[in-house]
């Protein structure tokens, strides 16, 4: 185990880092060799987040997805793409959306209903075209488009 006197500026600075939101493992690392600190100094304040639990990869993706949808408005499909930026595992990811609420209906009627002033039917094609486009670029696959418009 390394001297805790070499290592403890790199705890110090991950727990500061951490005091703005929740990061991931993968986040850290980052952040903590960006700073310059020894892979000795990284793994030891890792380890110490991890122990403590100040750093959790699932709890991290399953309050990323929570709030993604409530605030952000994204589908799963960019949801996935974002977490895995994030240096989050594809288990993980796959783990955290299995267990998460995924209301892609409402959130797609929402949207449409900001985005639009009149009913999709009365919609031409272009214009369908444009807001399928638009809903498929916020994460939404074409199957929970076609399912909450129809």
């Amino acid at each position: 185990m390394p001297d805790n006197n070499a290592t403890a500026p790199a705890r110090d600075a991950a727990l500061k880092y951490l005091g703005y939101r929740m990061r991931t493992r993968r986040e850290m690392e980052r952040y903590l060799a960006k700073k310059g600190y020894t892979e000795a100094a990284i793994i030891d304040a890792i380890g110490m987040l991890e122990r403590n639990r100040y750093i959790d990869d699932l709890v991290f993706a399953k309050q990323f997805i929570e709030s993604s949808l409530r605030f952000n408005k994204w589908g799963m499909k960019k949801i996935r793409y974002e977490l895995a930026l994030k240096g989050v595992a594809p288990d993980i990811i796959d783990e955290a959306v299995e267990t998460a609420d995924n209301p892609a209906g409402e959130i797609i009627l929402r949207l449409v209903e900001k985005r639009i002033n009149c009913p999709v039917a009365e919609l031409d094609a272009a214009e369908k075209r444009k807001l399928y486009a638009y809903l498929m670029n916020r994460g939404f696959s074409y199957d929970e488009i076609y399912a909450a418009l129809t």
